[in-house]
């Protein structure tokens, strides 16, 4: 008894030891990051020319991705119907479509996604997981936000007139039943829910009696019917991304033809052509028919269970505005997954 007490306060120790190190190295990165902004300040004015601190920023990445590495998270119990992705520069869930829903969030505060997550959490046990939404400004979200059919109020939808890409939730009225689906469409959110989701193209068969109860938009394809349209968000879509931001972390979801759902982080180091290779390389994903990208880089944060799954890239949450969350359906039993 008294050496299973002793291992358990060594145990306790050891985690100690790592939070602090994690701290520790959270705050040197922090000081870090303030010097960069200062530099980046003063720079042009000392020098009267443009700053270099673009060539830092992959090199900054790849430290950061390396720490994170060194502090994985801790091993998360799935529940039936949640399965792990670990493949070389990516990790993710897989969600079976008879165990979950998922939901967009809004909110207008400080807070970053573990903050929000764990707050929601103590309102409902079913929530499973989490991970940013799309794109934003100092302003708000920057693509259409629908929740239970209604535009919600906390947050400044700014929508582009060019088409993007959407995540939604499309309910049967007759049996009650949801499924996902993605789409394309350049109406605002008050135009979708007036014209009761018609005018917009989606990834799967659309009842005429379906509408759309949930919408998260302002993404951009990787994959659309097993083909690789990445160079869409460039062409069509007009997503302008800075050479040194092309490979940073992508927060990705696809779909395959089981309707499963995938929340994929892909890791700094790939660009959308490295990416949508993967997701159609047999050897990594199996029938992967279409797939979306929305907020990455340091925003790319994926929750599980009640601690990150994948890290914040500078360890700091900066996740604002948006997110999608991940809820077991009533119905399913709690099971334990090995997966």
């Amino acid at each position: 008894m008294l050496f299973c007490l002793g291992l358990m306060g060594k145990e306790k120790k050891d985690n100690l030891k790592v939070l602090r190190v994690r701290k520790y190295t959270e705050i040197s990165l922090k000081i870090f990051f303030f010097q960069l902004f200062i530099l980046n300040l003063i720079a042009p004015v000392a020098a009267k020319t443009p700053p270099e601190l673009d060539q830092l920023k992959p090199i900054v990445r790849d430290v950061c991705e390396s720490l994170n590495k060194l502090f994985p998270a801790e091993e998360t119990v799935f529940n039936e119907g949640m399965h792990r992705v670990d493949i070389p520069g990516a990790t993710g869930i897989i969600l079976d479509p008879k165990y979950f829903s998922v939901v967009p969030y809004v909110w207008n505060t400080s807070e970053g996604l573990l903050e929000i997550f764990e707050k929601r959490q103590e309102k409902s046990k079913n929530l499973e997981a989490a991970v940013n939404g799309t794109f934003y400004c100092a302003n708000g979200p920057l693509g259409q936000i629908i929740i239970n059919g209604k535009k919600p109020s906390e947050v400044k939808q700014i929508c582009s007139k060019i088409p993007k890409c959407f995540f939604s939730v499309l309910q049967d009225p007759e049996n009650g039943s949801n499924k996902w689906a993605f789409g394309e469409t350049s109406f605002n959110s008050e135009k979708i829910i007036s014209q009761k989701g018609r005018g917009l193209s989606f990834n799967r068969p659309v009842k005429e009696n379906e509408k759309i109860l949930h919408l998260l938009g302002g993404g951009g394809w990787i994959v659309r019917n097993y083909q690789d349209v990445h160079m869409e968000a460039y062409k069509n879509q007009k997503f302008r991304f800075r050479k040194v931001d092309q490979d940073s972390r992508h927060t990705v979801l696809a779909m395959d033809r089981n309707d499963n759902l995938y929340i994929l982080i892909f890791e700094q180091g790939q660009n959308l052509e490295t990416i949508s290779a993967k997701l159609l390389d047999q050897k990594f994903f199996t029938n992967i028919t279409d797939a979306i990208f929305f907020d990455g880089g340091s925003s790319s944060t994926l929750v599980t269970g009640d601690n990150y799954l994948v890290s914040p890239l500078y360890f700091y949450d900066k996740v604002r505005f948006s997110a999608l969350l991940v809820f077991r359906n009533e119905k399913t039993k709690n099971k334990n997954s090995t997966n």
